[in-house]
């Protein structure tokens, strides 16, 4: 179908985490059907994504067009439909015992992670993986190792629900298993106001984000030479209407036909530290997986679990800046390819992506930053009606050549 889009990550080593993100972003199953139509249930996970696909499209759409990531210690990097957001986040558990060199277990552990997303105006959104954890989203798929050494790897979706507002996220955390204060986390959050049982939203908010004390906390001075490449994962939320074009590809992608999820995938950087660039591509290595609805045009829902997507999406150089261990870039291309049909379409997106370099490095004497973490948003159009957008994080780490 089509593999856009995306939320997420944390340190890695040679393949990413993705984000960990992981794709895990998990989903929890729709409300059964009801045996008393007067009786409405609650909404769920996947109504706040897709019930109101316009709305959150708009969102996501005001996070491309004023999401600036902010990269300061204190705020991780958010990309926020309200450019004045900040982040704040608390990550606890306990050390665990380490079962191998790869992949760790925590033994007797309760991790629980909070943040809190504060605007200028004073009004907050709160998440908290203690009481609004879904558990049993998270247990219908098991979440690969982390593959941090040492690390481990956890996901948590949270949903929330009033009258009067709807709050959905999906966090990812990997932590060193001894030193569980050595963490990154990354993950989307998105806020509908107004009661969504009766599908009359009055406004949404869509936000991506990556956090990280050690990763965040001051500037490396970046070497001024040498080729590096990294890799690592993206993840984060998307949404697409398929217009005529897609039929070419899928017979039953008829005209009408929209998605909604969670996407991660691969994503691979080549920076090029004497010219100060940095690009790179998300699924060109690993076709994306998508986790979400399908809303069909009779208004019938069916759930969508890890379908592989068709679509890539090209970074364009951007240009670094030394003082800060910053890029941005307001380029993208996207990609959708069918080998077997012959069919490849090339397209234009608008949106940007940015990023930083940690502050550590490999330990080589190269100097190289050991990782790279950013966010990225983008949304297409197309004449014959198709459009799709989507925002979502990546973490990478610089891949290593044994000698």
């Amino acid at each position: 179908m089509i593999k856009l889009y995306g939320l997420f990550m944390m340190k890695l080593e040679t393949t990413l985490v993705v984000l960990f993100l992981v794709v895990l972003f998990l989903v929890v199953g729709c409300a059964g059907d009801e045996e008393d139509d007067s009786v409405q249930a609650d909404p769920t996970f996947n109504d706040a994504r897709i019930v109101v696909f316009e709305d959150v499209e708009e969102g996501a759409a005001r996070n491309i067009n004023n999401g600036v990531s902010r990269f300061t210690g204190t705020g991780g990097i958010l990309r926020s439909s309200n450019p004045d957001d900040t982040l704040s986040l608390s990550f606890h558990a306990e050390a665990g015992e380490i079962t191998d060199t790869v992949s760790t277990s925590i033994e007797h552990a309760d991790p629980t992670v909070k943040f809190t997303v504060s605007g200028s105006d004073g009004d907050s959104l709160s998440f908290d993986s203690s009481t609004q954890a879904i558990t049993e989203t998270i247990r219908k798929r098991a979440l690969p190792p982390s593959p941090l050494r040492r690390h481990h790897l956890e996901a948590w979706s949270m949903f929330d629900y009033s009258e009067s507002e709807t709050s959905a996220s999906t966090v990812a955390v990997t932590w060193h298993n001894e030193d569980p204060t050595d963490y990154l986390a990354a993950g989307y959050y998105m806020r509908l106001k107004g009661d969504l049982a009766a599908e009359s939203i009055e406004d949404v908010d869509v936000g991506v984000f990556v956090d990280s004390p050690a990763f965040l906390s001051g500037t490396p001075e970046l070497p001024t030479e040498g080729i590096a490449f990294y890799r690592g994962r993206f993840a984060g939320i998307y949404m697409l209407y398929f217009g005529p074009l897609w039929q070419q590809i899928d017979y039953r992608l008829v005209d009408g036909f929209k998605e909604a999820g969670e996407v991660s995938s691969e994503i691979v950087l080549k920076v090029d530290f004497a010219n100060k660039t940095v690009e790179g591509c998300i699924g060109c290595v690993e076709n994306p997986e998508t986790t979400g609805l399908t809303l069909h045009p009779d208004g019938t829902r069916s759930e969508l679990y890890t379908k592989i997507s068709l679509a890539s999406l090209s970074l364009a150089p951007a240009q670094i800046t030394p003082e800060k261990a910053t890029f941005r870039h307001s380029k993208l291309k996207v990609l959708v390819s069918e080998q077997k049909l012959g069919i490849k379409f090339d397209f234009g997106a608008r949106g940007s992506w940015d990023g930083k370099f940690s502050n550590r490095t490999d330990g080589d004497e190269s100097g190289h930053p050991d990782l790279v973490a950013g966010t990225t948003g983008a949304q297409f159009r197309l004449q014959e009606g198709s459009r799709g957008v989507f925002v979502g994080s990546f973490f990478a780490t610089k891949l290593v050549t044994q000698q």
